[in-house]
């Protein structure tokens, strides 16, 4: 899902490591131990001059949760698209059905839910994160005030950050949205968004 992030990334001189996880068959600790695994066995060939995490959505918490860990490697920046810093009230509300522990799992897709522990820990490096939030309107009428169909606003704003953006983008196209992948890189370069109108 994060292809044309990642092309995006290499086109401007980035070296991207984008390993995959079993979203629907793990914990976000098991998630987070697995990266941290995958950034150790690509450090141990070269070292690299800095690091930064971009994470979507449920990958946002699982950067979170590498972050805290006490064998982490800083980053210089973190930028997270609709990521639910403190939980998401959608899955809450749909934890029992059926079909959402067919398609989500029974392990990560619980730790969603804003009253998991999960979301007690403090968020690391905030001074360092950006938050690209979607906003599409009041768009799901299960989730409280505007949303991106999946992600409330509020839930996507992350307090305390370096900076925060919204655009009108979805919880799925965020990942390829042209203004989306623009702001990405300009964070990674500017420690900012660029909040000039578009021409």
């Amino acid at each position: 899902s994060l292809h044309r992030l990642e092309r995006t990334l290499r086109a401007h001189g980035y070296e991207v490591l984008n390993p995959g996880y079993p979203s629907t068959a793990a914990t976000i600790e098991q998630h987070a131990e697995r990266l941290h695994a995958a950034l150790e066995q690509r450090l141990a060939h070269q070292p690299v001059d800095a690091i930064a995490f971009v994470g979507h959505s449920m990958g946002g918490l699982v950067v979170q949760q590498y972050l805290r860990g006490a064998a982490l490697r800083e980053p210089f920046a973190c930028v997270y698209l609709a990521t639910p810093h403190r939980g998401a009230v959608l899955a809450d509300l749909r934890k029992h059905w059926f079909g959402f522990r067919l398609v989500m799992g029974d392990l990560a897709a619980k730790q969603l839910s804003p009253g998991d522990p999960l979301h007690r820990q403090p968020i690391p490096f905030r001074e360092r994160s950006g938050a690209i939030v979607g906003d599409r309107g009041a768009g799901n009428r299960s989730i409280p005030g505007d949303d991106d169909h999946t992600v409330a606003v509020a839930e996507a704003v992350l307090d305390g950050a370096a900076d925060v953006v919204v655009l009108p983008v979805g919880h799925t196209t965020v990942t390829i949205d042209d203004r989306a992948l623009r702001q990405v890189l300009h964070f990674l370069r500017h420690g900012g968004f660029d909040h000039r109108p578009p021409r």
